[in-house]
């Protein structure tokens, strides 16, 4: 009976450090805050694409594959000006959300590894084929969706064969 038991509770311990280990693993995921909330705000591939692809070249900035435009620069400057008239918006409206602030990519990947920025852009990457996947199944137009991000993932190849 001894023996039963000792079984069951090391039984059970392993399962117990096995949710462990899978709530750890589910921690961390492949876009922030700030991104997923980018996300959930572009419905429908065609601005979704583009945003996955926006998330894809900051990984790739971040891994210093590349560096930021001019143009680029004066972009997120914009961005958060917009984001800063919106704020002020909601702040006049009573119980109003707010999206998370988006900070600069530049700033909030940095403390990411390079496996990490690597692993979250295959993530996103994946995510995106899952969408098109599921609009696929639905019988929407993917033919340009698909061209687009097979291009973009043609031209960064010889960047990651630096790595």
């Amino acid at each position: 009976m001894t023996i039963r038991r000792h079984a069951l509770s090391v039984f059970g311990a392993i399962t117990l450090l096995c949710a462990f280990q899978n709530l750890a693993v589910q921690a961390f995921d492949y876009v922030t805050e700030e991104e997923e909330d980018l996300i959930r705000d572009a419905q429908g591939l065609s601005h979704r694409i583009p945003l996955f692809l926006k998330l894809l070249d900051n990984r790739i900035v971040a891994l210093g594959l590349r560096e930021r435009t001019t143009k680029e620069r004066e972009q997120a400057k914009k961005d958060l000006e917009a984001y800063e008239i919106e704020l002020k918006a909601a702040s006049r409206v009573k119980d109003a959300e707010v999206r998370a602030k988006p900070l600069s990519p530049d700033v909030y990947l940095r403390k990411m590894t390079r496996p990490e920025l690597l692993r979250g852009f295959m993530q996103i990457t994946d995510e995106a084929m899952d969408n098109m996947d599921d609009a696929y199944d639905r019988k929407l137009p993917v033919r340009e969706h698909v061209e687009v991000l097979q291009k973009f993932l043609r031209e960064q190849l010889p960047r990651f064969e630096n790595l």
